[in-house]
């Protein structure tokens, strides 16, 4: 959106930055680079937003923003001309694999062809290469034991709170919890089909899982195994756009004070930088599964969260 490009980097021998106080190595080499990173950032005119400490914002001209997304050495930098910023960084960081990014915290970054340039959608990311190492590696660590095919994350019909199979076994737990933190940040990566999956697994990761429950958690990553192709495209057009005026799915998109006139949005006001550029939607998708635990009665709620045409979360 607003023109925007993008530009990844890593700091090279990043805690020995900012060390006058402590050695490379220790605890707290990491929380030193923070602050020298800060610092850095703040002479440049950034501030961090009030929504993520890690994510820097600043204004150079009246009709758009620069955003700089921090974690740890690795960066990506968000401007009209992200090379300026990158310039000023490098007086005081030796910078690594400076370019357009491919690979960023476990997502595959795509650049879309000219067919989908045509609709303003420039970019997508996947997660394809972070499912095959995790399924590889986990498939080492049960010496080989390949992951099931599965056509489906779960069948709807099993309920891992009824589950009475044994208790694996303290090795077992462990691979257990493997599976789940990564199929979690898989959902972070925009594989949001396994979310419902994970989350109703993950209530056991930290108590005794069940051979049950083992069997449900091999069957998800066997499911993204053999169906790693999903991606998320990032499309700022109005989601809006798929429903016509004579469509009963118009229903879904009309502003939420329509269907709660007496309702208010109360936001802090210093949470929210002024809007700058091209305005967009978020459109929120609910449903309910109705008591769905049968043991607590308790329902099961799911959301979609997207921003224009793009799925957030």
């Amino acid at each position: 959106m607003n023109n925007l490009q993008v530009c990844a980097t890593d700091v090279g021998n990043a805690f020995l930055y900012g060390k006058t106080r402590t050695v490379y190595g220790l605890r707290t080499s990491g929380a030193r680079f923070h602050e020298h990173l800060s610092a850095k950032l703040r002479t440049l005119g950034f501030l961090p937003s009030k929504a993520d400490d890690d994510l820097w914002i600043r204004q150079p001209q009246a009709d758009h923003y620069e955003f700089i997304a921090t974690y740890v050495d690795d960066r990506l930098v968000f401007s009209r001309d992200p090379n300026p910023i990158i310039d000023e960084i490098k007086d005081d960081y030796i910078l690594k694999g400076v370019g357009e990014p491919e690979y960023y915290l476990g997502a595959d970054m795509e650049s879309l062809n000219q067919e989908w340039q045509r609709d303003s959608v420039k970019s997508a990311i996947s997660s394809n290469t972070y499912i095959k190492r995790v399924t590889e590696r986990f498939e080492l660590l049960e010496g080989g034991n390949t992951l099931p095919k599965a056509a489906i994350p779960m069948s709807s019909e099993y309920h891992a709170e009824l589950d009475t199979t044994p208790f694996v076994s303290p090795r077992m737990a462990t691979k257990y919890r493997v599976m789940i933190g990564s199929a979690n940040w898989l959902v972070t990566l925009g594989r949001y089909d396994v979310a419902f999956a994970t989350n109703c697994l993950a209530r056991y990761s930290m108590s005794s899982p069940r051979e049950g429950h083992y069997k449900a958690m091999r069957s998800v990553l066997g499911y993204l195994k053999y169906n790693p192709n999903g991606r998320i495209v990032f499309d700022p057009t109005d989601l809006r756009r798929l429903a016509t005026a004579k469509s009963s799915d118009a229903d879904y998109f009309q502003p939420w004070e329509n269907k709660y006139p007496d309702a208010s949005e109360n936001l802090p006001s210093d949470l929210l930088p002024e809007m700058k550029g091209r305005s967009t939607t978020m459109s929120c998708f609910v449903d309910n599964d109705h008591a769905r635990d049968q043991v607590t009665r308790r329902s099961v709620t799911g959301l979609l969260l997207f921003l224009g045409s793009t799925p957030i979360g």
